[in-house]
């Protein structure tokens, strides 16, 4: 105590990798024996934070409170006139302190007595691994004196040459003390650097810099300290310069055949196959069975720029590893890794591997598709970040930091691999896209999505719906878009496009079947690509078919409705859906043959002259033998299909063709049709019957299936066609909206909009 006022101890805690603990004690001497941070508090007062929550502590291991912080915090604890503490936090920029237990002046046994005793503080990194981190330490007497202001010089920045200006980005705030309303000084300076910078105003938040002649690859750290006139504050931002790079190998994996060139193919028991990305199937093998190595080997640096490996995570089911190796052989991955990258659902970080014995750093991930890349220090080490969709984010850092492998003098070479536990079930591919190898700063490839699959109805015009993007280096910006058409129909057929240097032309297709059509954005140095099917039909094809019922085995737990058959992944009436994934399928249970059965609603009654059927196919071979085998395909105009339905397939499908995957075959879905050409009708309900399956396995499915005819009803022939909508107001959906759903309508508008007043 001095005076009235009682002791208040402040800091700032970072939200760092380690567990950690801080506190106060009295006495002079740290609490002796301790083992772990949960027993530092024995005479005192403290903070304990989990890696999830912070705890206030007293004494022992006394929780009293706890909170979970979004980041970093600032906190403070202030000491009862007798007995106890308060325990505040203030989330920093957040909105001002917060109470969290105060046990000051209770006598409570576990409350170390205050009077007379001098204080002094504690800051430790537990013993779980990592780093903690700590700032703005202040011992104070009296709430008046304000805290500590907040400030952050900004993001490091990295400048392009020639640019050699940066507009500084802080933020800073204080509230208000010493002496309100309080008024902030700002203070530029240059810590670091091969030349002297000049400020255009070193006193104001934001001021520009101008760095003369900064040479490639050099780095610059700049400090702003603010002045509330009783705290000081500061941060540093960091300013790295480069020239612009080279790119020395790059594979964006287009079309269907691996570069010989580039790449050295090791299958062992599995398959590589390339079609726009590598697939790397390892057939449920182990590590080191099937997997790629680049032919082309690279410098550590090149004048002074960095290697750089970065690759595209384009998704697969399984664990995959990427990385570099110098030894001109690969034989094992985590023998010959010197840096490299494993991901089995959490991305691990590994540096010489072998002799490491554990990984540097992991971080999870949500999704299955990512960027990677490695950067080489100059001397030793590397650095490691992953873009999962929110920008590069630095996951470790071990440049030259005398600790990791020796870099210079070495030439290197990068593989990409599938792995996975032998004997595991299920799909065991992973799919790699754009590799590339770069000296000093490239920026970032262009973003290229040519859209998802669609459906056009000839004769009209179809509108491609595209995006693509870049980051604007090299300078001046300039992104080239090109669209071509790279697949067509089995048959033959032209795509001709509005423009093909637009973003989002339209197309018209001159005959019926699957068109695969190309985007390439090129700013430069990248010209990545990607390619969209479309599906051209004839006027002739009925588009709003549903599902009207399923079969339904009381049984079966998994056959519970008609998701179970129809929607795993989605429903594909008249739509071509690529089936290399089991669950892209219809299923249905056949352990029941002759039982299982599903029912189509085609919105009207038509005279059916074609039906189209696709069996399942697959890519992965686990399921490459299975699909529908024989059934029947019925037709009424009664939904619950009772007396005699008509077959329009003369006695049924004996065997169903099951066509092997092929990626040629005018999709990348399946290869082989069915085409019943039925006559009879006008029907509005199909249904159709499986007797039985190929393959062993219980559930079977089919991946698409279209029906083609014509009507009569002018509302059904509209309703039919692509583009239609619904009507507002046209209650018995028969395409005229009458009197009486008039009258409803209005009603229902006028009680919505009864400020008018028609009344």
């Amino acid at each position: 105590v001095e005076g009235s006022d009682n002791m208040i101890w402040t800091f700032d805690h970072i939200a760092g990798t380690a567990k950690t603990s801080m506190g106060i004690y009295p006495g002079g001497t740290f609490p002796g024996g301790f083992v772990n941070r949960n027993n530092a508090w024995d005479d005192g007062y403290g903070w304990a934070w989990n890696g999830i929550s912070m705890i206030a502590k007293r004494k022992s291991t006394s929780d009293l409170a706890s909170f979970v912080p979004s980041g970093d915090v600032r906190l403070r604890i202030t000491l009862g006139d007798t007995d106890g503490a308060l325990w505040e936090y203030d989330e920093l920029e957040g909105a001002g302190w917060v109470e969290l237990a105060d046990a000051r002046d209770t006598a409570h046994a576990d409350n170390p007595v205050n009077t007379g005793e001098t204080w002094q503080s504690f800051m430790m990194a537990g013993n779980t691994g990592g780093q903690g981190e700590f700032d703005n330490v202040v011992f104070s007497y009296g709430a008046d004196i304000g805290d500590v202001p907040f400030v952050d010089a900004g993001d490091n920045q990295l400048l392009v040459l020639p640019d050699n200006i940066a507009k500084m980005a802080a933020t800073a705030s204080d509230d208000g003390l010493p002496s309100s309303p309080g008024v902030l000084t700002y203070a530029w300076s240059q810590v670091s650097g091969p030349t002297t910078v000049s400020f255009d105003n070193a006193a104001v938040e934001d001021p520009n810099v101008t760095f003369p002649s900064p040479p490639a690859g050099s780095l610059y750290v700049l400090e702003l300290e603010v002045d509330d006139g009783l705290f000081t504050n500061s941060d540093t931002v960091t300013i790295t310069f480069s020239g612009l790079g080279r790119i020395e190998f790059i594979d964006y994996f287009d079309g269907t055949t691996i570069d010989p060139a580039k790449w050295v193919v090791t299958e062992g028991t599995g398959t590589i196959i390339q079609n726009e990305v590598l697939t790397i199937d390892n057939d449920e093998g182990y590590w080191n069975n099937t997997y790629v190595t680049s032919i082309p080997a690279a410098s550590s640096s090149d004048s002074g720029d960095p290697l750089t490996f970065t690759v595209d995570f384009a998704g697969g089911g399984v664990q995959a590893a990427v990385g570099l190796y110098h030894d001109g052989t690969l034989s094992d991955w985590k023998e010959d890794m010197i840096y490299g990258w494993i991901h089995n659902g959490t991305l691990y970080a590994g540096q010489d591997r072998e002799a490491a014995g554990s990984w540097l750093a992991s971080v999870s991930t949500p999704g299955i598709a990512m960027k990677l890349r490695i950067t080489l220090g100059s001397v030793d080490g590397a650095l490691w970040e992953h873009n999962q969709g929110a920008g590069w984010q630095t996951l470790v850092d071990t440049r030259n930091l005398g600790t990791g492998p020796v870099n210079t003098g070495k030439t290197w070479q990068l593989y990409l691999m599938a792995g996975d536990q032998a004997g595991m079930s299920g799909s065991s591919h992973k799919r790699f896209d754009n590799v590339l190898l770069s000296y000093g700063y490239t920026g970032d490839m262009p973003s290229v999505e040519a859209g998802t699959v669609s459906r056009a109805h000839l004769p009209d015009q179809h509108y491609l719906d595209a995006t693509a993007s870049d980051d604007g280096v090299p300078a001046p910006p300039s992104l080239t878009l090109t669209w071509s058409q790279v697949g067509s129909p089995l048959d033959g057929g032209t795509a001709t496009f509005s423009s093909i240097s637009v973003e989002d032309p339209n197309v018209t297709c001159d005959a019926d079947g699957v068109y695969a059509l190309k985007l390439e954005a090129d700013d430069g140095f990248f010209a990545p690509s990607d390619i969209i099917n479309i599906v051209a039909r004839d006027e002739d094809l009925i588009t709003n078919v549903e599902i009207h019922d399923v079969s339904y085995d009381a049984n079966d737990p998994n056959a519970d409705n008609a998701a179970r058959l129809v929607s795993w992944g989605g429903t594909h009436i008249n739509y071509i859906e690529d089936t290399q994934d089991l669950s892209l399928v219809w299923r249905i249970p056949t352990t029941n043959p002759g039982a299982e059965w599903v029912i189509f609603d085609l919105g009207g009654e038509f005279d059916l002259y074609r039906v189209e059927i696709w069996n399942h196919a697959s890519a992965n071979e686990d399921f490459n033998d299975v699909g529908v085998k024989s059934m029947d395909i019925l037709a009424s105009n009664d939904p619950d299909f009772g007396g005699t339905p008509e077959s329009l397939v003369g006695g049924g499908i004996t065997v169903l063709p099951k066509g092997p995957y092929d990626a040629d075959a005018g999709s990348t879905a399946y290869g082989e049709k069915y085409s019943a050409s039925p006559t009879g009708g006008p029907y509005r309900y199909v249904k159709l019957d499986i007797n039985s399956n190929h393959g062993d396995l219980d559930y079977v499915g089919l991946a698409t299936i279209e029906f083609y005819g014509t009507t009569t009803d002018d509302c059904a022939d509209i309703q039919a066609h692509f583009g239609y909508q619904t009507m507002e107001g046209d209650i018995d959906d028969n395409c005229v909206i009458n009197l009486v759903e008039f009258a409803d309508f209005a009603t229902t508008w006028l009680n919505e909009h009864s400020w008018i007043g028609l009344y």
